[in-house]
């Protein structure tokens, strides 16, 4: 099949979109179909092609400029130059995103039923809940909207959390846990961290990610002098943490930033011994079994996400939401119990070559084209 993606991630020339997960997952997409051609938008209208992936942008929506209806007619007539150039394309609508369901909207009586999806990553009204209180009505508002577009459609969802609060909208459902590790990233024997005193969070420094969580874990005084704490990612609450930072006094906590650079990124999560994942929502975090992958231990909160259905296999912690006592209770026992910690470590592993990209892919499009298959 020839696949067309719209997803809000803007392009940058030569590099794809602003998401390298993204990035990598189109990437492997090429492995299950003939093209791949990703849609979203940039400043100027684009066209490039990066590892196989060729991008086009549609409009020049931005998070500044969030309405595109305006473009109504040039972004039909440059999706319709697409669907020509691939008269048989499936094409996917990566929600939530008030980008992706916009273009739905403009081009949608172009695509026939059949080769017609949704791929759905989150829990839109739980995420505008938390990142908006000021602005509830969001809330109520586009997670209605979107339902009434994927009802009685073919939708992926990132776990089965999510899948089974919609699976009597949707023509037909599928869970699907996403990451970004293949094969080959999973080491045949695990790395002894036993020595290592670094703890990590990944993510957007958005209200829903639970930074604060984070940056009481690192003020604890039961581990904040063994540990230091290494905050890797950006966002709208940046200047807030590091106001924080300031105020409290925090000296043992480093605020990375996003960080782009590969060797800089291996070397904190290579003196990581934890990866905290705070977030209150969460569709299926990629970044639970890449760190499985590189042998630290993943700790996240229980009832959260596709968190309950990842971490079931003795390969991390699952905490009940904020009870920063448990948390670090746990990591005191397997700091002091090295059995328990190799116990992990294995399972962690064992689960991540278990559940690679190339298996959860192929899966995927096989849900996805058996219709055109069979």
């Amino acid at each position: 099949m020839n696949l067309i993606v719209i997803s809000e991630p803007e392009l940058i020339v030569g590099k794809g979109t602003r998401n390298n997960a993204l990035n990598e997952i189109l990437t492997y997409y090429l492995e299950h179909n003939q093209s791949v051609t990703y849609f979203s938008s940039s400043d100027q209208l684009q066209e490039f092609n990066v590892d196989g992936v060729e991008y086009f942008s549609l409009s020049n929506y931005s998070k500044q400029k969030r309405i595109v209806f305006k473009e109504f007619f040039s972004i039909r007539k440059r999706f319709k130059e697409i669907l020509a150039k691939y008269k048989d394309a499936h094409v996917q609508f990566r929600l939530p995103s008030l980008y992706s369901m916009q273009i739905y909207l403009i081009v949608k009586n172009l695509i026939p039923k059949k080769q017609l999806s949704f791929y759905i990553a989150g829990d839109w009204q739980e995420s505008l809940k938390f990142n908006y209180p000021e602005k509830l009505y969001l809330s109520k508002i586009l997670p209605v909207l979107q339902n009434k577009i994927i009802q009685n459609h073919l939708c992926v969802f990132t776990g089965k959390t999510l899948l089974n609060k919609n699976v009597k909208r949707v023509e037909r459902g599928f869970a699907f846990y996403s990451t970004t590790h293949a094969n080959k990233d999973v080491p045949e024997t695990i790395t002894d961290k036993s020595e290592k005193l670094g703890i990590c969070f990944i993510g957007r420094i958005e209200k829903l990610k639970n930074f604060n969580f984070f940056i009481e874990l690192a003020k604890s005084e039961k581990i904040s002098r063994k540990y230091s704490f290494h905050l890797l990612g950006d966002g709208p609450e940046t200047t807030h943490v590091k106001d924080t930072l300031i105020k409290c006094g925090i000296t043992n906590l480093t605020l990375h930033g996003h960080v782009n650079d590969r060797v800089t990124f291996d070397e904190i999560i290579s003196n990581s011994k934890y990866f905290v994942l705070p977030s209150y929502t969460e569709g299926t975090s990629k970044t639970l079994p890449e760190m499985m992958c590189r042998s630290t231990i993943p700790i996240a909160f229980n009832g959260v996400g596709s968190n309950n259905d990842i971490l079931q296999h003795n390969n991390g912690f699952l905490s009940d939401v904020d009870d920063l006592d448990a948390v670090i209770n746990f990591i005191n026992e397997v700091d002091m119990d090295n059995e328990k910690y190799f116990q992990i470590l294995q399972a962690g592993n064992k689960y991540a070559k278990e559940n690679a990209i190339e298996k959860q892919l192929k899966t995927m499009f096989e849900f996805l084209y058996a219709k055109v298959k069979g």
